[in-house]
């Protein structure tokens, strides 16, 4: 429930002119903070289960972390990213959505708007608690706790990670991935309301 969408956020940032901004900065900046932990944890979590697995995802990881984000490394990343964008990436969430049967949830509706309530105020409510404890205003602590609470892609990934071995089972992978698009969803519209809240 900790992960954060960077990869999602980066661009709700770039599409409201918010990259480089302070509260881009800040946002970003705790998102990446965010995924280092909440990695390192699942990491540990599946090394007891697939140690080979473990090792190839830390590395990979662990080497993205470190490569300069100019020169060689822009270059790899420009090339990658078209694929990934036009091909893996909507191939990768298609193979989810197979993998999400809302048939599961009959009788377990009620447990599934808890998990997304603890989800919603576990993150995003902390965080805007984080931020008026810093002296932000409303809106401002409103923006970072919608924006910090989307989770998409990255959730998903360890979401699959947990189903393939067997730290998950279909029906809590359905609850899980239904938060994940629902949280992430809603980051633009809690953004533009905390527009509204912001003095002009």
């Amino acid at each position: 429930m900790s992960i954060t969408a960077f990869p999602v956020l980066a661009r709700i940032l770039a599409d409201r002119g918010l990259t480089g901004t302070p509260l881009g900065a800040l946002v970003l900046s705790a998102g990446a903070l965010d995924d280092v932990a909440a990695w390192l944890v699942v990491c540990g979590l599946v090394w007891a289960f697939k140690a080979e697995a473990t090792l190839l995802i830390s590395v990979c990881f662990l080497a993205g972390l470190f490569l300069s984000p100019s020169g060689a490394a822009a270059r790899v990343r420009a090339r990658v990213a078209a694929w990934t964008d036009a091909l893996l990436l909507p191939v990768y969430f298609a193979t989810s959505g197979l993998k999400t049967s809302i048939g599961l949830l009959d009788g377990s509706w009620g447990v599934f708007i808890l998990i997304l309530l603890a989800a919603t105020l576990g993150k995003g409510g902390a965080c805007w608690l984080a931020a008026r404890l810093d002296g932000r205003p409303r809106g401002e602590a409103l923006a970072i706790g919608g924006l910090m609470n989307a989770r998409g892609l990255m959730e998903l990934v360890i979401l699959n990670l947990g189903l393939a071995h067997g730290l998950i089972q279909p029906r809590l992978f359905t609850m899980m991935a239904l938060m994940a698009v629902a949280t992430t969803f809603a980051a633009a519209p809690i953004y533009e309301w905390s527009r509204r809240l912001s003095p002009r």
